[in-house]
């Protein structure tokens, strides 16, 4: 594949595809200085029996400004039934679509410059991954951690049921769990009466933001804390969200009941 001459902006314009007398709309995607990306709307089948591979583009750059361009298809992708995807070179592109091509990369260039983000430091922990280097090693040897749930967590014998319409019953009796996580509470300076009234998804979200930090560079003599924050997200569940639910303890509820 030869090497891109110019920089790739992207764009969302409708245009049309004129073949001789045969049209169909479409969308540019992005753009280069002589180069569009398109996708073509249904009908593909009368591009690919085509044999001429020149073609016509015409679409509007404003709503007072409309372009005509003539293109050779360079490359297509037809695995999607409903579309066709294309790379088409600009035959002598002319003078107005350059200043367009010009226009475009200075405004991308303007909205990046003011919101870019640079990953500095990244940590996961993830079931059978409690770190980077064996979450990617999982990802390439295809490794699945699911397995049977184990006891502590739900027991089968009175959750599961194969019957995915049993009331109060699971269907499924397999999950990815995290093992072997510990929090270090005393390195961490937090009293150990508040790390056992949290719930332990708070202590392993902090551990794996302290990580990312490490990873980075920074630690707590050299941290700029008056320009830094933390965003987490959740989905509102966790060890004793979930346990607190009464459909989720009645089996425990009901063995207490029957035992006095």
């Amino acid at each position: 594949m030869e090497k891109r001459t110019s920089k790739r902006i992207p764009v969302s314009l409708e245009a049309r595809l004129i073949l001789g007398d045969i049209t169909h709309k479409a969308f540019i995607t992005n753009i280069s200085k002589n180069g569009l990306y398109v996708i073509a709307l249904s009908g593909e089948n009368d591009f690919a029996n085509r044999d001429e591979r020149m073609l016509m583009v015409k679409f509007y750059i404003s709503s007072e400004q409309f372009m005509e361009l003539q293109c050779k298809e360079m490359w297509s992708d037809l695995s999607e039934l409903s579309s066709k995807k294309m790379g088409l070179e600009i035959k002598d592109p002319p003078v107005e679509f350059k200043k367009f091509y010009k226009t475009s990369y200075y405004k991308i260039k303007k909205e990046i410059s003011h919101d870019a983000i640079a990953v500095i430091g990244m940590s996961c922990n993830y079931p059978g991954a409690q770190g980077l280097k064996s979450f990617w090693e999982n990802i390439l040897a295809r490794r699945r951690e699911f397995r049977l749930i184990p006891s502590q967590r739900l027991p089968i014998s009175e959750y599961y049921d194969p019957d995915p319409f049993a009331p109060d019953k699971t269907y499924a009796n397999r999950v990815a769990v995290i093992d072997g996580f510990t929090f270090d509470w005393i390195k961490r300076g937090i009293p150990k009466t508040v790390v056992e009234s949290s719930d332990i998804v708070h202590w392993l979200a902090l551990e794996v933001a302290l990580q990312a930090l490490e990873e980075a560079g920074y630690g707590r003599g050299n941290i700029p804390s008056d320009r830094t924050g933390v965003i987490l997200g959740n989905t509102l569940t966790g060890e004793h969200s979930r346990s607190q639910y009464m459909r989720l303890r009645w089996p425990y509820v009901k063995r207490v009941l029957e035992a006095s």
